[in-house]
């Protein structure tokens, strides 16, 4: 590999790890290979336990506690 195509890949993975856009990469199982600060922010999962867990599971998981959160946030503001 160049130099020119090492500066290259490092400057992709540098704008991979610090984007605020959850970027994720699966293999073809559907298990979670590579997680950024991006989903850490977006799903809640660190990339230690998202690496852990298939996506489909993690995201729907996910999904049900936002709405577990949501219902609960509901029901407190129309009783206050």
């Amino acid at each position: 590999m160049s130099a020119s195509q090492e500066e290259d890949l490092l400057r992709m993975a540098t704008v991979v790890r610090d984007s605020n856009d959850a970027i994720t990469i699966q293999d073809f199982e559907g298990r979670i290979t590579a997680w950024n600060r991006g989903a850490e922010l977006m799903y809640g999962y660190s990339e230690e336990e998202a690496l852990a867990v298939p996506l489909a599971k993690a995201v729907v998981f996910l999904t049900w506690i936002r709405i577990s959160i949501k219902c609960l946030q509901y029901i407190d503001y129309k009783a206050t």
